[in-house]
């Protein structure tokens, strides 16, 4: 029995050219895996300490629900809050933890906790290229690797971005269980004057759940 073999002058094709075919279709898609970013997964992998970071940051943020944990919170920075709140008014000690809280914020993310995701931005950006709706949409015309790809560097990116939050969280959020305590404390002995609502207490609620310390 004889055979015909289909397609014989394509798969020559593929066999001399060493699967240009393949390349082309790289190219028509605007994809140079060459040219794509590297990216150091080791940047965004999170360390015990950056754990323990968000482990702290998130007691902290439940305390502020939690009254026994709350007291116990600022009872702590009380010892250093509370000489210098009985020096200054409440709004001095207000601005000072906000510059506080501010450059402890800046200093994390651009000298303890350096996460650069620009690469991998960029490298999603120019791996998805055309394809963006189809990787959206789940459709099945899209490479596999290239989904599985898009998704570990959509993880990477998230963890990368994430990774300050903890060590942001567990001085902003003490900073705020303080004044929060504080202004209810003396709520009745402190006041503010705003532009058009007239003279508020500290504790006073303004527009929503802010405060007038807020």
């Amino acid at each position: 029995r004889k055979y015909k073999l289909n397609y014989k002058s394509q798969i020559n094709k593929y066999i001399n050219d060493n699967w240009k075919d393949t390349d082309e279709d790289s190219e028509e898609n605007g994809i140079d895996m060459d040219e794509l970013p590297d990216v150091d997964y080791s940047k965004t992998k999170w360390r015990n300490i950056d754990k323990a970071a968000m482990g702290l940051a998130m007691i902290c943020m439940i305390g502020f629900q939690v009254g026994s944990i709350r007291s116990v919170i600022y009872g702590i920075l009380d010892i250093f809050l509370g000489p210098l709140n009985s020096i200054f008014p409440i709004f001095i000690v207000i601005f000072i933890l906000s510059v506080i809280t501010s450059v402890w914020t800046v200093g994390v993310r651009e000298y303890i906790i350096n996460v650069d995701v620009s690469n991998i931005q960029e490298r999603i950006n120019k791996l998805q290229g055309n394809d963006k709706k189809s990787l959206l949409s789940g459709q099945d015309d899209v490479d596999d690797d290239k989904r599985d790809e898009l998704s570990k560097l959509q993880v990477e990116m998230m963890k990368g971005r994430f990774r300050p939050f903890g060590w942001i969280m567990i001085l902003t959020i003490p900073a705020v269980i303080w004044v929060y305590t504080t202004t209810t404390i003396i709520g009745g002995q402190g006041t503010l004057v705003f532009p058009l609502l007239g003279e508020l207490v500290w504790a006073d609620t303004v527009i929503g759940p802010l405060r007038t310390w807020i």
